[in-house]
């Protein structure tokens, strides 16, 4: 052991403003959501409170939104989430506002009927910033065995994210549209998940061309590709003028697919996730 600390003589440097960016994102993502959208559409799609279906009764008793399952009482459950991400995002008592923070997002992802991958993303990601904050906030960050478990915790984050990007892309060269170049076309002509009427008619126009076509279509799994395989960079300080271009491109990934597809959840919750994947909110030096 004391030749192991001999060797990884690490220090946790943090940048807790680049860390409450990106749970403010993740928080925005699903205090919108609350915001905007009526209880109804969410957790009672026929004008019923349908509980969710679990296997294990404990999920059950952790869930914020199954502690109350009458119609008057829901007020109560979304006022009590909606001041925990509100004060998220004012960033105080980040500490217990990290634990608090995940079994929000966990009781959302696990009990709305129409979620979207980015609300159980945002639920992992928060589960991960747990032990994260209370490093960052803490006064060990020079202690050896808390250092090395924030590093592993971390490494096992960013391994996550990189897959999600890595998945999406394998997922997309197995499926025929996507390798012959009609996908694109097919998404935004679809009449419920397509682009808006007044956006559709430029698009047609250059779905006539197919070298634009192609470049649409490949352009999407290009970036997925970058975006996965900068998990090594991701962890390189010399490197931060290459993970901010890269940054840059992934939030334009994200924005294009919210302004055309509606996905503003989603877009909220990946761009929290890459402040963390790629921007130096964690950094270790001697």
């Amino acid at each position: 052991m004391l030749m192991i600390k001999k060797y990884f003589k690490f220090r946790l440097n943090v940048n807790l403003k680049l860390l409450w960016l990106a749970k403010s994102f993740l928080a925005l993502s699903t205090l919108l959501t609350l915001l905007t959208t009526d209880g109804e559409d969410l957790f009672r799609p026929f004008g019923r409170y349908v509980e969710h279906s679990y296997d294990l009764d404990i999920f059950k008793k952790l869930n914020l939104f199954l502690f109350f399952q009458s119609h008057e009482s829901f007020f109560i459950h979304k006022s009590i989430a909606i001041s925990i991400l509100t004060l998220v995002v004012i960033n105080i008592f980040p500490k217990t506002i990290s634990v608090l923070h995940w079994w929000v997002s966990f009781s959302f992802a696990t009990s709305v009927h129409f979620i979207d991958g980015g609300d159980q993303i945002n639920s992992v990601i928060c589960l991960f910033l747990i032990p994260l904050t209370f490093i960052a906030h803490g006064k060990s960050r020079k202690n050896w065995y808390i250092c090395n478990f924030g590093f592993f915790t971390f490494l096992f984050f960013k391994l996550q994210f990189s897959m999600i990007y890595f998945h999406s892309l394998i997922g997309k060269l197995s499926v025929n549209e996507w390798s012959t170049g009609t996908a694109i076309y097919n998404w935004f002509s679809n009449p419920i998940f397509g682009v808006s009427d007044f956006i559709l008619p430029l698009f047609t126009r250059i779905f006539q061309n197919i070298v634009l076509t192609n470049i649409l279509n490949w352009s999407p799994m290009l970036i997925l590709g970058i975006l996965s395989f900068s998990l090594v960079a991701s962890f390189n300080n010399s490197n931060l003028l290459y993970r901010n271009f890269v940054f840059f491109i992934g939030v334009a990934f994200h924005f294009l697919n919210f302004i055309f597809f509606g996905l503003s959840s989603f877009f909220l919750t990946m761009v929290g996730g890459l402040v963390l994947y790629l921007l130096p909110v964690y950094s270790y030096g001697e």
